[in-house]
């Protein structure tokens, strides 16, 4: 009868946490503490990938009303993102899992951080080399790209195999629209006439794609 009971238990509580999980979000400050310390140490790694395949990129996707596009400079600073809230869905197949993650990436906002952090806080900073016209016509155009900020909900499916990796499928879709923000602006005040909003939407345009 005890073994009955402790069983019994078991299963009702199980299926409670399914409950819980599926109804409501929970918070990630044991992930986050990871990546606080682990970002540090990544994302130097990260920002030199980034700058290697990203600039080739962009030189091989040059939009015609300009020269050239080159990435001088990237880095998203020492700030790491953070894993807000987490859903989980665990009534699916054994194969899938399903998670709802809440993200922000908000390097501006010291608030949650200690005043000797934010005395030592670099923040993100992008410098692309645009240049305007051709030949001896042409003018060199540094922009700076800087106060990123992100926000968004996204759910994320993964398919498991068997056989290593043992993911074969990542899926990644928000479930609203994110919120980006940042500023752009033109290094030494001159923009040649253009517009800075137009070539931004240009350049993310051709890093989505």
């Amino acid at each position: 009868m005890i073994r009955v009971r402790t069983r019994a238990r078991d299963d009702i509580q199980r299926e409670l946490v399914k409950n819980r999980l599926m109804d409501e979000h929970e918070s990630a400050d044991w992930i986050n503490n990871f990546l606080d310390r682990f970002w540090l140490i990544y994302e130097p790694v990260l920002s030199t990938s980034i700058i290697q395949s990203v600039d080739q990129v962009l030189s091989d996707n040059t939009p015609p009303f300009l020269g050239s596009i080159r990435l001088g400079t990237f880095t998203l600073g020492t700030k790491a993102p953070r894993i807000d809230k987490v859903r989980t869905f665990p009534k699916t197949p054994e194969d899938i899992i399903t998670m709802d993650w809440g993200l922000s990436f908000t390097p501006s906002d010291v608030s949650d951080i200690t005043p000797r952090e934010a005395a030592q806080k670099v923040n993100p900073k992008i410098v692309l080399n645009i240049r305007v016209g051709k030949g001896l016509a042409s003018a060199a155009m540094p922009i700076l790209l800087e106060d990123l900020n992100f926000t968004g909900l996204i759910r994320i499916r993964l398919k498991l195999m068997t056989a290593f990796p043992h993911v074969q499928i990542v899926d990644l879709s928000f479930l609203e629209k994110p919120v980006f923000d940042y500023v752009l602006k033109p290094i030494g005040g001159e923009t040649f006439g253009f517009d800075i909003g137009n070539v931004s939407f240009q350049l993310l345009r051709i890093l989505s794609e």
